[in-house]
């Protein structure tokens, strides 16, 4: 792969690694709206281990598949609560720990984002 920084029409920055004329490796993707991931890309995707930093305080450190949160990753919540856990297709999936930035904690089972069983 090749290295290199690009601007888009719409402010939205990207340095990083390029197969052709995709993103693909390890690079920076800076949003005009000021939110940043970076980690890796495939074929243009979010893919393998990222970190997605939101403007409003919110992050998400973890794995990745084709744009996705997928696998095992920690959401911090903008109020500093967080969950620590599975993921499937950008929602909380599977088994997890959700701690209040207040002291308390769940620890249970979650499916397509809703906890099932605590």
């Amino acid at each position: 792969p090749t290295t290199s920084a690009f601007v888009f029409p719409n402010g939205d920055r990207y340095t990083g690694e390029w197969e052709g004329e995709k993103l693909h490796g390890k690079g920076e993707f800076l949003y005009a709206n000021g939110t940043k991931y970076e980690g890796e890309f495939l074929q243009n995707m979010k893919n393998g281990f990222g970190t997605m930093t939101c403007t409003n305080g919110a992050r998400y450190e973890g794995e990745w598949v084709a744009n996705f949160r997928h696998g095992y990753g920690t959401h911090t919540f903008p109020n500093g609560d967080r969950y620590i856990g599975n993921w499937a297709d950008d929602k909380e999936h599977g088994r997890g720990v959700l701690e209040y930035a207040s002291g308390g904690r769940i620890v249970g089972r979650w499916l397509h984002g809703t906890l099932e069983e605590a």
